[in-house]
């Protein structure tokens, strides 16, 4: 409450505060759960905007007073603070630590850990390589270089598997395949803002991160073509074909073929298949990448001599 009286003075917003901190929480089983702190339950209406503040004072103030030169961000419980040396990150810690215990706060054991961002340049052997922020998982990946064409390890965001798990599953209760009543247009009506959103956030910083997702649609949108269309029933080649010829010719239907990331066809896009052989084979090459040939439809590599 202190840190609420410093922002305002409002007799009625502090009575009712007062009260919503004091009041009992109301169990399943229908019995009532007296709070001895006066804590706020998860998931009220007011929750995220006390907590906020209250990690304001507790954790931004103390960090900008005390480490002045360390790099750090939050989002509402959650956050990252940049070290350079490793000494640094655990003194940092067992600070944060104690800072925390002397605000009867405790860091979630499972999910606070010193994670080292490996690279081509410093590779390090730490048991913690990677982690999940705001729906990102940053850890090492091979990227190419554009000007030389060479791959070089990275440590870069990409969407985590949480998300793009629950995006499938926000695209399965849609449940596009089954809206025969709809036309295509008016389909990308409802769903481009859904998907607009998806892509200006996930695919900041890697063009194909929702690859996945894109692929997953497309599959629901040649089953809805399937369903629609009497004369393509049972005939997925012929479906995904007009599908794919179709967002060539008119991309502006879906954000995703607007963008230039439509994702692959199912069956008929065998790049990823490609990509994939390509990829695992340059890791184990740490950086020599040949460039893949096809021949008789198969892919193959080429030997290094």
């Amino acid at each position: 409450m202190k840190a609420v009286v410093k922002h305002t003075q409002d007799k009625w917003i502090l009575l009712y505060l007062k009260r919503w901190l004091k009041a009992p929480l109301l169990t399943c089983d229908n019995t009532l759960v007296h709070s001895k702190k006066g804590t706020t339950p998860q998931g009220g209406v007011i929750s995220p905007l006390l907590a906020n503040l209250f990690m304001h004072y507790v954790f931004d103030h103390w960090i900008r007073k005390h480490f002045l030169d360390s790099q750090w961000c939050r989002y509402a419980d959650d956050g990252l603070i940049h070290c350079k040396y490793k000494q640094e990150a655990f003194t940092i810690l067992a600070a944060l630590h104690q800072r925390l215990k002397e605000c009867h706060l405790d860091l979630h054991t499972e999910k606070t850990k010193v994670v080292y961002c490996n690279n081509s340049r410093y590779p390090n052997k730490h048991p913690y390589k990677a982690f999940d922020f705001l729906g990102f998982t940053f850890r090492d990946r091979w990227i190419m270089n554009p000007s030389t064409k060479e791959m070089f390890l990275g440590f870069n965001p990409s969407a985590s598997k949480v998300t793009i798990k629950s995006m499938r599953a926000r695209v399965r209760k849609l449940n596009i395949r089954n809206r025969t009543d709809l036309s295509l247009k008016e389909i990308g009506k409802f769903f481009n803002p859904i998907l607009r959103g998806w892509l200006e956030y996930y695919c900041l910083f890697n063009k194909f991160s929702l690859e996945a997702v894109t692929r997953h649609i497309n599959l629901a949108l040649i089953a809805w073509l399937m369903r629609k269309h009497k004369k393509l029933r049972g005939r997925k080649t012929r479906a995904a074909k007009l599908m794919l010829k179709l967002s060539l010719k008119q991309p502006e239907l879906f954000e995703h073929w607007k963008r230039g990331i439509s994702g692959p066809f199912a069956w008929l896009d065998r790049s990823r298949m490609s990509r994939e052989i390509h990829v695992r084979f340059c890791e184990r090459l740490r950086g020599k990448c040949p460039l893949p040939t096809r021949h008789n439809n198969k892919v193959y590599t080429e030997k290094l001599h």
